[in-house]
């Protein structure tokens, strides 16, 4: 009875004592790897050895979600979006208000005036004024205008005056067809106004589609032609420098 008494205390001492050793070992290698990051930690930066372990804890934290920054970034994204839209309506904004006055005296495209040797000539400045005061007309535009209108302008230099003011409806539609309709709307109808149909960022530029529309009882859109409006930065200012035309029929 004795030894075996002995026996299973000398086993009990011989497992614990086996334990121990190998608790033991694990915390030494768990320093050892601990002591191998920090010695790598400091051959890497120059923190002080007080940081070490307070940085190395936290190295690997997600960083915290800042949600005024986000908010911040919508904000802004949102403001630029309205600046952008804004900018984009100008133009028909414009158009259409001038174009719904009775007795209306604004321009609203290139004109047929007489010039010094008794021909025709079509003139724009009096339009290209107008634009310019708008603040959202690119120069771009007003060149893409000039090269739209071109065809017409050339073939009226070899009209004259008094053969213009005889001549019959619509005997230059061939050459000039925006003398018999409202270019800018695509109609020869006026609209009440034109909202952002689309809106969207192609490299640095902004491609903003409208669509028009006419009040009435209700609220009715044509998207039969729709304006697609190319916005630009131009040294700090977003201008209109294009507008093309989208065709739904």
């Amino acid at each position: 009875m004795i030894l075996g008494f002995f026996g299973i205390l000398s086993t009990i001492g011989f497992y614990a004592y086996r334990n121990f050793f190998i608790q033991n070992k694990r915390i030494d290698k768990k320093a050892e790897i601990w002591d191998d990051r920090i010695e790598s930690f400091q051959n890497q930066t120059d923190i002080k050895d007080g940081d070490l372990i307070s940085r190395l804890r936290n190295q690997n934290k997600a960083k915290p979600f800042n949600l005024q920054r986000t908010q911040n970034i919508h904000i802004e994204t949102d403001n630029l979006t309205q600046l952008i839209s804004k900018t984009a309506t100008s133009f028909h904004d414009w158009y259409i208000d001038i174009s719904n006055r009775e007795n209306n005296t604004v321009p609203t495209s290139a004109e047929v005036v007489k010039n010094e040797n008794g021909k025709c000539k079509l003139d724009n400045e009096p339009y290209f004024s107008e634009l310019r005061k708008l603040g959202t007309i690119s120069e771009k535009f007003i060149n893409n205008e000039i090269a739209r209108t071109k065809e017409c302008a050339d073939y009226l230099t070899t009209i004259s005056w008094k053969e213009y003011q005889k001549s019959e409806a619509y005997e230059y539609l061939d050459n000039c067809p925006q003398f018999y309709f409202m270019y800018w709307t695509n109609s020869q109808d006026v609209y009440s106004g034109v909202i952002v149909d689309d809106i969207e960022k192609k490299d640095s530029k902004w491609i903003v589609k409208l669509a028009f529309y006419n009040d009435s009882d209700t609220r009715y859109f044509d998207r039969t032609n729709q304006p697609v409006v190319t916005v630009e930065n131009e040294a700090g200012k977003w201008m209109i420098t294009k507008i093309d035309w989208l065709k739904n029929q």
